[in-house]
């Protein structure tokens, strides 16, 4: 449906393990014109999840066929309609002017899916980007040097997988994290969805969100000039 031009504007934060998007979120969710979707962890998600789980059954089917497939994308698979459905509801449920933000979402999801071997994941995964690139208006980019971000991951108390881990392996794990969350946003930078990357390596979680807050505008208008946008 056309997105309607009395809607909210749908961003995604995204960013590598330790380049604080969580608490540029959370900075975010104390701002009164922002509406955070968080991840679909909570029991108000499951019926958005099994809705999800029936509209991307056909491809599951063909997924499962492939050598090489693995429950894991599966569960990825199922929570992009599920995504698509809260999106669509969140923001045409807000008025213009307002800003919502979605944690763990679809570009967080595409770049899981990435490195699939399958090509009906390969394909389905494509069309799902060109299905996105008509709902973001924006992306930012959270990052800062691996020594930066492993020394935030070995500070804080949450576990992790690069905890703890040998620096040599983190990096890499970190570099190959960074090629495929930049190849997606890539991808839908090349379809007209505005791209904001922000270092977050001297500044801080608020300082980092006044600064999303005030660029974001300027932003999106420069992408695409009075054009709304179809959800």
């Amino acid at each position: 449906m056309p997105h309607q031009a009395s809607s909210a504007t749908l961003i995604e934060i995204v960013g590598l393990p330790g380049s604080g998007k969580t608490s540029v979120i959370n900075a975010l969710s104390h701002v009164a014109e922002v509406d955070v979707i968080g991840p679909l962890r909570r029991a108000r998600h499951l019926p958005w999840l099994a809705l999800g789980a029936i509209e991307a059954a056909p491809a599951v089917v063909r997924v499962t066929r492939d050598a090489g497939f693995s429950w894991q994308q599966v569960r990825w698979m199922a929570r992009l309609p599920a995504l698509a459905h809260i999106a669509r509801r969140a923001r045409n449920h807000q008025a213009q002017g307002r800003i919502v933000v979605i944690d763990q979402g679809p570009v967080y999801t595409l770049a899981r899916l990435y490195r699939s071997s399958t090509h009906a994941i390969e394909s389905w995964r494509n069309r799902q980007l060109v299905g996105w690139s008509s709902r973001l208006d924006g992306i930012v980019m959270l990052d800062a040097p691996d020594d930066a971000l492993l020394t935030r991951i070995e500070s804080r108390a949450k576990t992790h997988a690069l905890k703890h881990a040998l620096t040599d392996a983190a990096e890499t794990a970190l570099d190959a994290q960074r090629s495929d969350l930049g190849a997606v946003v890539q991808q839908l930078a090349d379809r007209n969805v505005a791209v904001m990357c922000v270092s977050s390596v001297a500044a801080s979680a608020g300082a980092v969100a006044r600064s999303v807050l005030a660029d974001l505008a300027a932003t999106l208008d420069q992408v695409r000039p009075g054009e709304g946008r179809p959800l």
